[in-house]
């Protein structure tokens, strides 16, 4: 998983990405005991990411609410749990809106 952290809240705040490594962790290790999630180690995400949040020369980026996290998915994951890890995947997209959306900031 990476998200540029190595360049200072590039890709996603800290609060997101805390939540993400916490929930995808726990989500996933019930699904498929014993799998490994790598953060900012081997992959650290694209730098365009980091652009459409923070902005570059000629652009001013989305801001501090834009938020994004590149996966990159084992093979043998892909292959071997595929209705696990879309179940996962689904179930976290959820989860980000009612923790992070608009309903969210204002309490509803």
């Amino acid at each position: 998983m990476g998200t540029r952290q190595g360049y200072s809240d590039q890709t996603c705040s800290e609060d997101v990405l805390r939540w993400f490594l916490n929930t995808l962790g726990s989500r996933l290790d019930d699904a498929v005991p014993g799998v490994e999630i790598v953060s900012n180690e081997r992959f650290i995400g694209h730098q365009s990411f980091a652009h459409h949040r923070c902005g570059c020369p000629g652009y001013r980026g989305y801001g501090p609410n834009y938020n994004a996290v590149q996966l990159e998915i084992s093979y043998t994951l892909r292959n071997e749990h595929r209705e696990e890890l879309v179940a996962v995947l689904s179930e976290l997209v959820q989860e980000f809106h009612k923790s992070f959306g608009k309903e969210a900031a204002i309490g509803g």
